[in-house]
């Protein structure tokens, strides 16, 4: 399933998230790919408060890595930033593996990580580029993902949908 469309303000680069969030069951891993400023913080706020958290508890962990977040009810969101590990080659992380199918897992710029990531069946891969300076372009890539409800999550939220 491949779902994308635009986001033209930062309030619906959250909504894009929040969709998404509502749809998560909270063991998968989110692989979020997109250049500086495009809105892959704000994109988790959205996740974060589409699972009934507060998204003004997420910050990027750029310079920590990773952040732990309780969800409410249980379950925990373990919040990657590998802008740091640029030079790095595309390699593994322990730290994601172990804890694979346990924690719902969010990369910012998981391009940095090894491409075999992308392949696993609980991955959710999200890109976000400029469209033009205020819009952004959001794809959303799933083998497992309820890509109709998505959808109609979306458009309820006035999101505009592209081809895919």
């Amino acid at each position: 399933m491949t779902i994308q469309g635009l986001s033209r303000s930062t309030a619906e680069t959250r909504l894009w998230g929040s969709a998404l969030g509502g749809m998560l069951k909270g063991h998968e891993l989110v692989l979020l790919h997109g250049g500086l400023g495009v809105g892959k913080t704000r994109f988790v706020q959205g996740l974060f408060a589409g699972m009934n958290g507060d998204p003004d508890e997420i910050v990027s962990p750029t310079f920590t890595l990773m952040n732990v977040h309780g969800l409410p009810g249980g379950g925990r969101i373990l919040h990657y930033d590998l802008y740091r590990l640029e030079s790095m080659s595309r390699g593994r992380m322990p730290e994601i593996d172990d804890e694979l199918g346990e924690a719902l897992q969010v990369v910012e710029w998981a391009q940095y990580l090894d491409p075999r990531y992308r392949e696993l069946p609980e991955t959710v891969s999200v890109t976000i580029d400029f469209a033009d300076s205020d819009d952004r372009a959001i794809r959303i890539q799933s083998t497992r993902l309820d890509g109709p409800g998505l959808e109609r999550e979306l458009r309820s939220r006035g999101i505009i949908l592209t081809e895919a």
